[in-house]
Formats: structure tokens, C-alpha cells, sequence
């Protein structure tokens, strides 16, 4: 026994066997541009995306009407009642509940219809038999999408026009026609989130549908083909086979559009603001901007933009939270 098991380890590879032992793997070009390119982000993340993140701490300092950010963000006071007077300041400013509740109120309203129209879209467009005039109107629908913001709300303002700063919109003119009077849209607020409302859903919901359009064309086309065979009509075949492969995408819009409720893109409300429906249109992008940067109130528009990502990742994660209890899981985490 003790001869075989000595036989055994003279007959093993020894350690300086080069061709036993473990071959080490060599990095190739691709794996080291691969890393460049990931250490690259990492770095472009790094830089622009967390490192400004330590600006938060100017909501908790008295850093308003200073040039010295850095200063103030590292070396400064802070601000009064332990640092949150600054969040004591907005909620309790004039135009806090007005702000709010435009953005609230138009936000809210414009998620209910534009949100679900690029899917009647879709489903339209999958059930359509003619496929050139199915590409002809997503064509059309589709147009809006790559028009410049600026040049797309000039065109808007221009259809609305009443005449007295110069042609007059072909709104007016169908008003007239209709026997009604001219309207100065520009002066009238209660028109203001109708008119961003529908100008928005047309310029989105479009380009919206085709992410969507994917997600139906990986429909099993033998389910359409069963469900024929069991009398199903196309509503049925809509609703009960089409719908559902889409409702994942659509509950991750939702979820997204929710975090957001908060926000707009402040360059675009501007494009929709005049004088004299501000208090139909002022929101808290656009009250950041003027009240907090402008006026270089840094510390307070800090202040306000931390309260808006509080609000957002609380929705988000309430909306996860309730699609997870719904579903089995959750579509973000």
C-alpha cells in the first residue's frame, strides 16, 4: 500500500512542470479599451454627477448673495434654526401654496392624459390594416418630436394670436367664424394648462407610442392565431393579449413620471410665461430660478431644489413599493 501511494506522488507533475501548470490568462486590446471606457464613466460620473452632489450642504448654510460658494459650502455659517431656516423660509413664503398647487395641479393633469395616449396610440397603429397609412400617420404624429422647444412654442403662440401685435391665429379666426370673439390667450390664465397640455401631448405622445410599437411586436403572433381560432374579436385581442405585454413599460413610465411630479423643465415654462398668467404658470422650476438663482438666493434655492428630490424619491419609492404588493415585485428595485 505505502509503495503504491509513493508510486503515485513520483508519477504526479512536479511544481516545476511548466506545462502542468495553471495557464495565467492574458488581458487582450478589447478587455483594456473595455476598462478605459468603463473608468472613464466611472470618472464622468464621479466628477459631474456625485461631486456636485455635495452642494446640498448650502441648503443647511447662509450662503445667499456670496461669491465664494466653495467657501460657504466648507467654512460658512450656518443657517438659523440649526441649519433649516431655509426650508422654514419657503414653506412659509406668499407664493409657497400657489407655486405648489400649479405645479401639483398641471403635472398631475397632464400625467392622466398624456401618459396613457402614446399606448391608444400604439394599439391603434398595431390593429390598423393598412400599413402605409398607419406609417403615414405615425409619420405626422411623429413630426412635432424633433421640432426645437423654441421654435414649437412660437408656432403655438402664433396659431393663437388675437390680432392686436400683429396676423391673427388661426384659433381666433375659426372663434370668429364660430361667432365668438377673439381671446388673448397670452392674458387669459385660465387657458394656460389647456394650451401646454395639448401642445405637449402632441409633441410628445407620437414619439412616446414607439416604445411601446416594440414591446407589441414581441407579441407571439401564435397567441393572435389560438385566439382567432376561439372567436376572439381585435378588442379582445387588444385588451387581453396586447394590453398586458405592455403594461411593464408602462408601469415603469408611470413610476418615473411620478418621481417627477415635482419638476418641469424650467426653460420650457419660460417659453409659456407672460406677465399675466403667472398665476397660472409659475412653478417651482421656474420660482427657483428667478428667486433663488437670479437673485443669487443660492442657499435658498438649494433649499428648494433638495425639497423637490425629497418629495420625488418618496414618490418613486411609494410607487415601487405598491407595484411590488400588486405584481410580486417591484419594477425599479
Amino acid at each position: 500500500m505505502a509503495e503504491a501511494i509513493v508510486k503515485e506522488i513520483s508519477e504526479a507533475p512536479s511544481g516545476g512542470d511548466k506545462s502542468a501548470a495553471p495557464k495565467r490568462k492574458k488581458w487582450h486590446r478589447n478587455n483594456i479599451e473595455v476598462f478605459i471606457m468603463a473608468m472613464a464613466g466611472l470618472i464622468f460620473l464621479a466628477v459631474f454627477s456625485y461631486a456636485p452632489m455635495v452642494g446640498i450642504i448650502l441648503a443647511f448654510k447662509d450662503a445667499d448673495n456670496t461669491l465664494n460658494l466653495f467657501g460657504a459650502m466648507f467654512g460658512g455659517e450656518w443657517a438659523q434654526m440649526h441649519g433649516f431656516f431655509n426650508f422654514y423660509r419657503f414653506v412659509t413664503d406668499i407664493d409657497f401654496w400657489n407655486v405648489i398647487l400649479n405645479t401639483l395641479g398641471f403635472n398631475i393633469l397632464n400625467l392622466v392624459i398624456a401618459l396613457p395616449l402614446p399606448v391608444i396610440l400604439a394599439l391603434m397603429f398595431s390593429e390598423m390594416k393598412h400599413a402605409r397609412l398607419s406609417k403615414g400617420i405615425q409619420f405626422f404624429m411623429f413630426l412635432p418630436h424633433f421640432l426645437s422647444i423654441v421654435v414649437y412654442v412660437g408656432i403655438v403662440w402664433a396659431m393663437l394670436d388675437d390680432g392686436y401685435g400683429g396676423g391673427v391665429g388661426v384659433i381666433n379666426v375659426l372663434i370668429e367664424a364660430f361667432g365668438g370673439d377673439r381671446i388673448n390667450f397670452k392674458a387669459s390664465p385660465q387657458y394656460s394648462w389647456a394650451i401646454m397640455i395639448v401642445a405637449n401631448v402632441l409633441k410628445s405622445s407620437g414619439w412616446g407610442s414607439i416604445i411601446y410599437l416594440a414591446a407589441i411586436t414581441g407579441v407571439d403572433v401564435e397567441l393572435y392565431d389560438a385566439a382567432a381560432l376561439d372567436g376572439v374579436n381585435r378588442f379582445q385581442k387588444a385588451w387581453y393579449i396586447t394590453l398586458p405585454t405592455v403594461m411593464p413599460v408602462f408601469t415603469l413610465n408611470l413610476i418615473t413620471s411620478l418621481s417627477g411630479i415635482l419638476g418641469n423643465d424650467s426653460a420650457t415654462m419660460l417659453l409659456w410665461q407672460t406677465q399675466m398668467n403667472l398665476s397660472r404658470t409659475e412653478v417651482l422650476s421656474t420660482y427657483v430660478l428667478k428667486y433663488g438663482i437670479n437673485n443669487m438666493q443660492y442657499s435658498y434655492a438649494t433649499a428648494i431644489g433638495l425639497f423637490q428630490s425629497v418629495i420625488g424619491v418618496i414618490l418613486i419609492c411609494s410607487s415601487n413599493w405598491v407595484t411590488k404588493k400588486i405584481n410580486g415585485e417591484g419594477v425599479i428595485f
